[in-house]
C-alpha cells in the first residue's frame, strides 16, 4: 500500500497548524500570540496585520487543535478535490481575513477568552463566511 499526498493544500495546512501548536508548548506559549487574532491591531506593524490572517493556524488547546483537524481533514481533501489545490488555497485566505476582521471590529475576543458567550455567534458567522467564500471561488 503506498501513500499519497493527493490534497497537497489540506495536508499542509494541517501538518502546519499541529507545528505551531506543539513548536509553542515547547516554547512555553511564546508563539501563539502570533497566531491569534489580537483585538487591539497596530496597522502599521506589517507582524501585527499579519495575525489578521496567521490567526487561523492557532490552536489554544489539544482538544481545540483537533476538533479542527477532523472538520478539516474530513472534508478538505473532498473540496480540494473537487474545487482545485488553488481555489481551495483562496478559500482558506479569504475566510482567514474576513473572521480575523469580523474578530477585530465586531467580537473583540481572542483565543484566550475561547469559551465566551459571543464565541458561538462567531462561529455562526464563521460558517457563514467559509460558506460564501465557496461560492465566491467556485464562480471565479
Amino acid at each position: 500500500m503506498r501513500i499519497k499526498f493527493n490534497a497537497p493544500i489540506t495536508l499542509t495546512f494541517a501538518l502546519t497548524c499541529t507545528g505551531i501548536f506543539f513548536m509553542d508548548k515547547s516554547m512555553l506559549g511564546n508563539l501563539m500570540p502570533m497566531f491569534i487574532s489580537q483585538p487591539n491591531v497596530n496597522w502599521s506593524n506589517p507582524i501585527s496585520m499579519l495575525t489578521i490572517v496567521s490567526h487561523c493556524l492557532g490552536h489554544i488547546s489539544l482538544e481545540h487543535l483537533m476538533g479542527n483537524l477532523t472538520f478539516i481533514l474530513l472534508i478538505g481533501p473532498i473540496v480540494e478535490e473537487k474545487y482545485g489545490s488553488q481555489r481551495l488555497l483562496i478559500m482558506i485566505l479569504f475566510t482567514a481575513l474576513v473572521t480575523g476582521l469580523l474578530n477585530i471590529f465586531f467580537f473583540n475576543i481572542n483565543k484566550s477568552s475561547f469559551h465566551s458567550k459571543r464565541e458561538k455567534t462567531y462561529r455562526i458567522i464563521n460558517i457563514i463566511i467559509i460558506k460564501i467564500s465557496m461560492m465566491i471561488v467556485i464562480m471565479i
